[in-house]
């Protein structure tokens, strides 16, 4: 996903950074007006997977999700430059000078066979739960998730592309699960807070993908997925955005899998309070140091 960087010029350099740095494709779809219909992927390769997992998580989950809507980042939208201006200038509020100049400046670089025209996996290689807030300049925003085309595509080509729509979507609505139940830890400091979200919204999604109800998937093939996707998981303790570390994701994965696995009557879906008050429970143990070979 790196690779083409090694050739980039300057200009190309810079423009990649105005995207790793302001998300304009992913931002963009989370916050502001989206016009479908949707496909998901650059090819529209992900749109079965994506549309009927989100169908089977509004199914399997009890919470009011009618209104959530789910939403590709596609990186080619940032060869508009207009859209690149709203999200400079409406999210985060930079001057219209600059931003118009910058907008202009990202949308002619990636037009380029070397910028892969926007497509290119590592500008759009996330996914993010938009809780629905009222934003200055912007009013009240939409309950979403944005599902960028680069997260899709890069696990895809790592072999994992049976899976990773699936546990990604499931992550994501995770949040939505805690949104809809407030179960966000505001009362702790934010890497803390921001681990609690995390490795709860990684159970949330490891039962879905292995319960029988669920998307049915094999522990197995969800652990070869997980061990590569929890390496986004951190050992920066101190950082706001903390995930935990990937032994803690893992850890909090298998534990999911194992409430899954022992549902009785078989194929009993916990509802998402009583399944969140186990991990709870569970999680002094989920964060316990690691072990030390």
């Amino acid at each position: 996903m790196l690779a083409p960087a090694a050739n980039w010029n300057f200009d190309q350099l810079l423009a990649a950074l105005h995207v790793l740095i302001y998300n304009m494709a992913l931002v963009d779809a989370a916050y502001l007006p989206q016009t479908g219909p949707y496909t998901f992927g650059s090819q529209g390769q992900y749109t079965n997977a994506a549309t009927h997992t989100f169908r089977d998580l509004k199914k399997f989950w009890d919470i009011p999700s009618g209104d959530i809507q789910l939403v590709p980042a596609h990186g080619r939208a940032m060869l508009d430059p207009e859209l690149n201006y709203r999200v400079f200038t409406k999210i985060y509020g930079l001057p219209d000078a600059p931003s118009r100049f910058s907008a202009d400046f990202v949308a002619e670089q990636l037009n380029s066979a070397a910028m892969g025209y926007g497509d290119l996996p590592i500008f759009t290689f996330n996914a993010y739960a938009a809780p629905g807030e009222f934003l200055p300049g912007v009013g009240q925003t939409p309950k979403r998730i944005a599902f960028g085309d680069g997260v899709l595509e890069g696990f895809d080509q790592v072999g994992l592309g049976d899976v990773a729509p699936q546990a990604i979507l499931a992550h994501e609505f995770g949040h939505h699960i805690q949104y809809a139940d407030n179960l966000m830890r505001a009362d702790l400091p934010a890497p803390e807070a921001s681990r609690w979200a995390e490795l709860s919204a990684d159970t949330f999604s490891a039962y879905f993908l292995t319960h029988a109800r669920g998307a049915a998937m094999q522990w197995k093939r969800v652990q070869l997925f997980s061990q590569m996707f929890y390496q986004i998981g951190d050992c920066g303790f101190a950082g706001e955005g903390h995930h935990g570390t990937p032994n803690q994701r893992m850890r909090s994965a298998l534990w999911a899998y194992g409430v899954a696995d022992s549902a009785r009557p078989q194929g009993h879906i916990l509802p998402a309070l009583s399944f969140f008050s186990l991990f709870k429970a569970q999680y002094p143990q989920l964060i316990a140091p690691d072990a030390v070979n």
